[in-house]
């Protein structure tokens, strides 16, 4: 038991943290949390990280394309996220038998294009847009793991290099002054739809460098896409995202206003963040033996805590 809910099981590993099963003990809500070893966080800069993934997840918090972050507390060794758990895994095990078909993968697509709109007004760079990193339950996508991810202020330059190397735009490893990150994550984002509809990554090597050569030279293999049997409308979509010009590569705009995507609503995406606080839930966290003003007041300030925890754990 850790506070106020049961740990259960472990559910993934990674080299300074695990992410575990759990139940939220009043609600009885599953939860998954990320248990981060204090020991591993070694500089300033391995600080700095997480406490900006901690802050973007907050600002993301309303939006139900982005996994939600209901609370962070700390013990004397370790560092505890508490957060959404999606049943139905990433996209890794839902793509894994073969790809999906044209319709299906133009939903998921939809929403996380949706999803990088939002994070591109709040100037947010995910910068690891691949399968592991987007969760599917039912028809709903969550975007998650803001490990790496950054906010910006408009026009600027990043230096740094990240993200995951057959996911990575060419600029990420050419520009020694800069890339414009926008543009990375839809790069990105048109690796996953290739993956998705062709059922591999478009661009391979035997080590970085032959990786590298491949991706700067932007060339498809027109061979898989033949074989996967896909629309022109697809292809031509896939080919203007995966346009090794940043400045030429399809925006968001634009592939909203794509003809592969007609038949997709993005309009509401304004809808995605209902801001009205939920009476009914209130409610309940009043039987927990909490004041009606102090709920309130929390979840106004949009603070980090067991009570904010107790109202998104049953927010719909």
């Amino acid at each position: 038991m850790t506070q106020n809910r049961q740990l259960c099981s472990v559910i993934g590993k990674g080299a300074f943290a695990k992410v575990c099963l759990g139940i939220q003990i009043l609600t009885g809500v599953k939860v998954a949390m990320k248990i981060i070893d204090k020991s591993s966080l070694k500089n300033d800069s391995a600080k700095k990280r997480l406490m900006q993934e901690i802050a973007l997840m907050k600002l993301l918090q309303p939006y139900k394309c982005c996994i939600r972050l209901y609370e962070v507390f700390e013990t004397k060794r370790q560092i505890y996220l508490i957060m959404e758990y999606v049943e139905g895994g990433d996209l890794i095990k839902f793509t894994k038998e073969k790809p999906l078909s044209e319709q299906m993968a133009k939903n998921i697509f939809g929403q996380l294009v949706l999803a990088l709109q939002i994070l591109q007004n709040h100037n947010i760079l995910h910068r690891d847009i691949k399968l592991d990193n987007i969760l599917f339950q039912g028809e709903q996508i969550k975007l998650c793991d803001f490990g790496v991810s950054r906010q910006i202020v408009k026009g600027q330059k990043i230096l740094e290099q990240c993200g995951t190397p057959a996911y990575l735009a060419p600029e990420i490893m050419t520009q020694k002054a800069g890339y414009e990150g926008f543009a990375s994550d839809i790069w990105s984002s048109g690796i996953l739809l290739y993956v998705l509809l062709v059922g591999k990554t478009p661009f391979k090597g035997n080590n970085m460098n032959e990786l590298n050569s491949q991706i700067q030279s932007g060339q498809l293999n027109f061979m898989e896409i033949k074989k996967a049997n896909l629309s022109n409308e697809a292809v031509d979509l896939m080919k203007s995202i995966l346009n090794i010009n940043p400045k030429l590569r399809c925006t968001l705009p634009e592939i909203m206003k794509h003809t592969w995507m007609k038949d997709i609503d993005f309009k509401y995406t304004k809808q995605q963040a209902n801001l009205n606080l939920d009476l009914r839930i209130i409610c309940q966290i009043e039987q927990y033996g909490y004041q009606r003003e102090v709920i309130i007041k929390t979840l106004q300030s949009k603070t980090i805590s067991h009570i904010s925890a107790l109202y998104w754990a049953q927010y719909q």
